[in-house]
């Protein structure tokens, strides 16, 4: 079973969550390494997103991988976003409802390290169970230690029996000695709007994808300040922006996005 919020009307006017939910949220991130957020993102924001990236990515009805593309399993394809466009947006990169909780487990230095997509195109099998990252203690160590990294989930299709979803098995970011092939495990439904928060060392998989659609996970990572993941991007920069749209960032948000400037200036 996963933990869900639904964030209520006074939260959304007030422009942020209250001090319980985002408590509910860091433990649930903090005990079980996930948590799933119910009608974060406006339907019309996610279509936007949806359809500029079919528009960026043209390859994709033709069961094709994009340039600058990793596969990441047969027909399932990892690809880094520029920030220009609808994706230019802090609704997206720093959501009022979404940061504080990030903030809560991960501090206030945290940074958004990539941003980027997973794509299943249609017949895409079942993708194999891992860990973004790998535990960085020992395992006495690791039960102790909060998360220093975690995923932001967010799908721009329906995810459900049919397209497929992120299978998670909760409980496996604290043990090391966890098998994913005995572990509980929970398929959750993902509707328009909702996002998932995920611990860098829970195990999970991509499910199958049964339907004629393509199926586009939007994910961005946010780790603390002295983090980076040379496993899964050592050689292609995941945070691409121009300096004409990184002129365009509010100077709220640019301490956030302070690995734009890492990246843009040849650093890693």
């Amino acid at each position: 079973m996963i933990t869900e919020l639904q964030f209520t009307i006074e939260e959304r006017a007030a422009g942020g969550p209250s001090a319980e939910t985002v408590a509910a949220g860091a433990k649930a991130l903090r005990a079980h390494g996930c948590v799933l957020l119910r009608d974060v993102f406006a339907a019309d924001f996610i279509a936007a997103l949806r359809e500029e990236l079919l528009a960026r990515h043209k390859s994709f009805p033709r069961q094709a991988a994009p340039a600058g593309s990793g596969e990441v399993g047969g027909k399932r394809f990892l690809t880094p976003l520029t920030i220009s466009g609808p994706f230019h947006s802090a609704q997206l990169y720093a959501n009022p409802l979404v940061r504080p909780i990030l903030r809560a487990v991960l501090g206030p230095e945290m940074v958004l390290g990539a941003l980027g997509t997973v794509t299943s195109l249609p017949g895409a099998p079942e993708q194999h169970a891992h860990r973004d990252g790998p535990p960085l203690f020992n395992q006495a160590i690791n039960r102790m230690v909060t998360a220093h990294a975690i995923d932001l989930f967010i799908p721009l299709v329906e995810f459900n029996d049919r397209t497929g979803t992120t299978r998670l098995f909760p409980d496996t970011h604290l043990d090391l000695q966890a098998d994913p092939a005995t572990a509980a495990y929970v398929d959750p439904v993902i509707p328009i709007g909702a996002c998932v928060l995920m611990d860098y060392r829970l195990f999970h998989q991509g499910r199958e994808n049964r339907s004629e659609l393509i199926r586009p996970l939007l994910f961005a990572v946010y780790h603390l300040p002295w983090f980076k993941d040379y496993n899964n991007y050592a050689s292609t920069s995941f945070l691409k922006i121009s300096d004409e749209d990184y002129a365009r960032i509010p100077a709220e948000h640019r301490r956030l996005l302070a690995w734009t400037e890492h990246y843009r200036s040849g650093l890693y």
